[in-house]
């Protein structure tokens, strides 16, 4: 048995090396980066959608919901890059054995960054740039049968973009003075089967229900439906677990647009080791990659952290995640 489940990771980390190393991963021209996930979806690549087993469903797929057994909440900072930042809060409660119900805040920006602008070596006017994007959702979860769960989210989307633009030489004169605000409403439909031993699929509808972004400035932008398909396989009495998600971003193209394959690894009890690839589609309709990871400990009183590192190849920076969970 041991010999298998040795083979089993021996050909699934070549494959992922093969994935990385085809698809482009030392080019640099191009990120695909999960920016803005929690950190155990981050460190496991961006796949989850048939994992789904603990308070991040609320997001990923509401479906996972309806077989947590217990109280969750989890809190996380990501240090993405420079002075971006996200600020990550989810909680779950399980309704009777079959059902539950979980709420979650998801946000990132930039405040307030300083842009200068230059001419013939000299500073002649800077910018105040703030940018932030939020989702907020409710999320319930049931489980129909012991192998089949269904769930459903639904959200609100926000984005603020606010520019003060001024003349080096008069910082009293604006060049520009903006703040534009839009918001965006939807629902994501999941769906979870455990149908096999240790394996399971998983699918989101992203958006199935939606209201486009409506900016203060009456101008619209397009809120694409996503599909996402997903198998997940545990072993060795759930020490293991390999995952892969298959996301098309816009379903009226129906292209694939990412790949995420990661997997956790119970190094000692209570500590799991995460890692992860993922692979996006460009605008050349090349695949190039990202990888990342981290170490998840949990405490005899139900309290676990966590830290995640994640390669930002464009931005030739790093990204890292903290986070702190508790089980009650």
């Amino acid at each position: 048995m041991k010999s298998k489940v040795i083979l089993l990771i021996l050909v699934y980390l070549s494959l992922i090396m093969g994935l990385v190393v085809g698809c482009g991963f030392f080019n640099p021209t191009f990120a695909l980066n999960s920016l803005f996930d929690s950190p155990r979806t981050i460190a496991m690549g961006g796949a989850y959608v048939a994992v789904a087993d603990d308070v991040n469903a609320v997001f990923y797929n509401p479906a996972g919901l309806g077989r947590i057994s217990k109280k969750e909440m989890l809190a996380s900072y990501g240090a993405i890059y420079g002075d971006t930042h996200q600020y990550y809060l989810v909680g779950s409660i399980n309704l009777f054995e079959s059902s539950g119900v979980g709420i979650g805040s998801n946000v990132n920006g930039f405040y307030d960054s300083l842009i200068y602008y230059m001419q013939n070596g000299n500073i002649t006017a800077s910018e105040k740039l703030t940018y932030q994007a939020g989702k907020y959702a409710v999320a319930y979860g049931h489980r129909i049968y012991n192998w089949l769960s269904i769930g459903i989210n639904g959200h609100k989307l926000d984005q603020r973009i606010k520019s003060i633009v001024v003349f080096n030489s008069d910082p009293n004169l604006l060049l520009q003075d903006m703040d534009n605000y839009a918001e965006a409403y939807g629902a994501d439909v999941g769906i979870l089967i455990t149908y096999l031993p240790g394996l399971s699929v998983g699918m989101l509808l992203g958006d199935a229900i939606k209201k486009d972004f409506q900016w203060n400035t009456s101008a619209v932008d397009y809120l694409p439906t996503s599909a996402v398909i997903g198998l997940a396989y545990k072993t060795l009495g759930n020490k293991i677990l390999i995952a892969l998600d298959i996301k098309a971003a816009n379903m009226n193209r129906a292209e694939v647009d990412r790949i995420s394959t990661g997997g956790e690894l119970a190094l000692i009890e209570n500590l799991k080791f995460r890692a992860g690839a993922s692979f996006d589609r460009d605008q050349g309709a090349n695949y190039l990659g990202s990888i990342a990871a981290g170490l998840n400990y949990k405490f005899p009183n139900n309290i676990n952290i966590e830290y995640v590192w994640q390669d930002q190849r464009e931005l030739r920076v790093d990204s890292h995640y903290y986070s702190m969970g508790y089980i009650f």
